[in-house]
């Protein structure tokens, strides 16, 4: 597993809103770049201080790799006792 960093956090969620259809992407203000820079960094805003996670690529079979599932290629990274969702 490995902790994706602010940088690319923040691309994954400026991609996100960028492809929303536009019925949502107007709902929530996102239609100019600057609504979507904004929403970008309000999102951010409220994942400062979070740890994010996510499993390495796992696989070299027919179909190459993808990512792995933290329960079952990866180990679960909360505590004891917390249960994955399913």
């Amino acid at each position: 597993m490995r902790r994706l960093d602010h940088k690319e956090v923040s691309t994954s969620v400026k991609i996100a809103l960028t492809v929303m259809k536009p019925g949502k992407r107007n709902a929530i203000g996102t239609t100019g770049d600057a609504a979507l820079q904004e929403a970008t960094e309000r999102v951010m805003e409220c994942l400062k201080g979070t740890v994010i996670l996510a499993p390495d690529l796992v696989g070299n079979g027919n179909h190459g790799q993808r990512p792995g599932q933290f329960g079952v290629d990866e180990p679960w990274p909360f505590e004891p006792g917390h249960k994955p969702p399913k």
